[in-house]
């Protein structure tokens, strides 16, 4: 019963992620341990998004998700998929471990209007996007973004986090 519950609380989720169809076979252990790696990432994506609504400042609500452990930046996306302003570094970002391509490219005023997680987070502006693990422009091998949408003065944005997952080393 705990194993068709933990299962079927995937259903309900706030959260988007492609890994949600290869949990549906896991144990309700690794449910559980995916839920909680992932949930202060989360939570500090939800606050960011909350507060730009309410009106504060990027930096500041951004400030509690580049404190997380293995954050490496945040950035603001229009509704056409450019990034608006510069990005916030995270306080402890780990360094990249391959090459930076990102710095041959400018990311202000760069076009991320084709990416899943910018794509998905304007579909379903109401759930948290969480990708897989993949190599990043700037050098980390195991990147992952968590993405939501929220209004700022009437118009779409998307907020972002990526996080080094290398950090994680219990995280599969």
């Amino acid at each position: 019963a705990h194993e068709t519950e933990s299962r079927d609380s995937l259903d309900e989720e706030t959260v988007q992620s492609s890994h949600i169809k290869k949990l549906r076979s896991a144990s309700p252990a690794d449910i559980h341990r995916y839920r909680d790696e992932r949930r202060p990432f989360i939570g500090a994506i939800q606050q960011a998004c909350a507060m730009m609504e309410a009106g504060a400042a990027f930096e500041t609500a951004c400030s509690e998700f580049v404190k997380l452990d293995g954050a490496i930046r945040c950035f603001v996306l229009g509704g056409d998929g450019g990034q608006i302003g510069p990005e916030l570094a995270g306080d402890f970002a780990p360094a990249p471990q391959g090459m930076n391509i990102s710095d041959m490219i400018e990311r202000v005023n760069g076009d991320w209007s084709r990416r899943d997680f910018f794509r998905r987070a304007m579909r379903e502006p109401e759930a948290v996007q969480v990708t897989r693990r993949y190599a990043s422009l700037s050098g980390y091998a195991h990147c992952v973004t968590f993405s939501m949408a929220a209004r700022i003065d009437a118009k779409p944005v998307v907020i972002c986090g990526d996080v080094d997952w290398s950090t994680h080393a219990r995280i599969h």
